[in-house]
């Protein structure tokens, strides 16, 4: 935002000009990283409550008051719910209306990426699963978004059901390519050690495993909702085709960050 602000001023146009058009830019991701920031906060607090025991409610931990003022961030500065509604609808705008982005240029490749996904096996973990996901992520949105559109036609901005989870699948796969993309620019820049970028590497792995898991079950309740629960049989098809389940074990990277983070005491990258 600060370099887009910057960008705007040296263009010309006046402080309070330059802000608002700065904001707009990044209206989508900032209601997306308001939205997951505010759920980790309070995931985060309940888990210290729950490891405090009975000691959790008291004052003396400090947790009361953490989970208090983790609790409240999901309300202010627009409910979770509406900046999660929020981000589809500004997508869509941007595409249908003032035609910023080009959403049909992005889903001429999908047909390509669904036949490939469907006559290929799953590639190894370490780069390609990765990189594939990503894409899958990307694409199983904009698939998704496009035949519920078809289906539902105007009415879709009345069914709050379908472009809620529509939210949840586009935030996990904005956060899952930025992600990946923070741990090539750590390796290929060498900006941490090798401990330490396997550490990132390996929760990377384990949030874009957890999104394809969480995008599938999103999207068959996606295509029941806009169906009516008659099927959309290819839609189904072509969404399990490409989204590959990871040849990882979660259990293991879920003790590898821990262990990273316990040694560090702190958060691990």
């Amino acid at each position: 935002m600060d370099a887009k602000l910057a960008d705007l001023k040296a263009s010309g146009l006046s402080e309070s000009e330059a802000k608002r058009e700065a904001l707009k830019e990044f209206a989508i991701e900032a209601s997306i990283l308001k939205v997951r920031g505010s759920d980790l906060g309070c995931l985060a607090t309940d888990e210290g409550i729950q490891i405090f025991g009975g000691m959790g409610y008291a004052v003396e931990t400090g947790m009361e008051m953490a989970y208090r003022d983790a609790r409240i961030i999901k309300i202010y500065e627009g409910t979770n719910e509406i900046n999660r509604l929020l981000s589809v609808g500004e997508l869509g705008k941007r595409a249908l209306q003032t035609k910023e982005l080009n959403l049909k240029a992005a889903g001429k490749s999908i047909p390509g990426f669904i036949f490939k996904s469907a006559f290929s096996g799953t590639p190894a973990a370490g780069g390609a699963w990765e990189a594939q996901s990503v894409q899958a992520l990307k694409n199983a949105f904009l698939y998704l978004f496009s035949s519920a559109g078809k289906a539902l036609g105007k009415k879709i901005l009345e069914e709050q059901e379908v472009i809620l989870l529509l939210a949840d699948i586009l935030s996990d796969a904005y956060l899952a390519e930025s992600a990946w993309l923070k741990v090539q620019k750590m390796e290929q820049e060498k900006l941490a050690d090798a401990k330490t970028i396997a550490t990132a590497k390996a929760t990377t792995q384990l949030f874009i495993y957890e999104a394809v898991e969480n995008t599938r079950r999103r999207a068959v309740e996606v295509i029941d909702s806009y169906s009516g629960g008659k099927g959309e049989g290819f839609v189904r098809w072509a969404i399990g085709k490409m989204l590959k389940k990871g040849k990882l074990n979660p259990k293991d990277l879920r003790r590898q960050v821990a262990d990273a983070a316990i040694a560090k005491k702190g958060y691990p990258f």
